[in-house]
């Protein structure tokens, strides 16, 4: 797939001290995300559609969630809004990945970024980056 272009060296100099969890239903980018966030020194969990991401904030902090749009079971959007209004995201930011658009309808704030696919991983840490306030 276009999307596992690999950053430059001098992109990957300073390892990042960040909690993240992906969720996405590919399981060969879940795990190239997943491989590429670890190698940025990022402690990484990852779950396969919405209802796992959920299980998995109900156990631990993350400081940034990057989430799919469309998956089955439960889809990013749907996957977001219980985890606000359960409460459970804590502080974490989200990205979305997505190659599908957003619903029209949905007003996300400020804080949540959107990526489509396919994207490169320096488009990915540049996201997350600034999901987490630059770091």
């Amino acid at each position: 797939m276009q999307f596992v272009q690999l950053p430059s060296a001098e992109s990957m100099s300073e390892p990042a001290q960040l909690r993240i969890l992906v969720v996405e239903d590919e399981e060969s980018i879940r795990r190239v995300v997943v491989r590429f966030l670890r190698a940025r020194g990022c402690a990484v969990s990852q779950a396969a559609d919405g209802n796992e991401g959920l299980d998995a904030l109900r156990g631990a902090a993350f400081d940034v969630i990057v989430s799919d749009i469309a998956m089955p079971r439960l889809d990013g959007v749907g996957f977001w809004e219980q985890a606000q209004r359960a409460g459970i995201a804590g502080g974490a930011r989200f990205v979305f990945v997505s190659a599908v658009p957003l619903p029209a309808a949905l007003a996300l704030p400020a804080n949540v970024k959107v990526i489509p696919k396919p994207f490169t991983l320096d488009d990915l840490w540049g996201a997350v980056s600034q999901a987490a306030g630059g770091s």
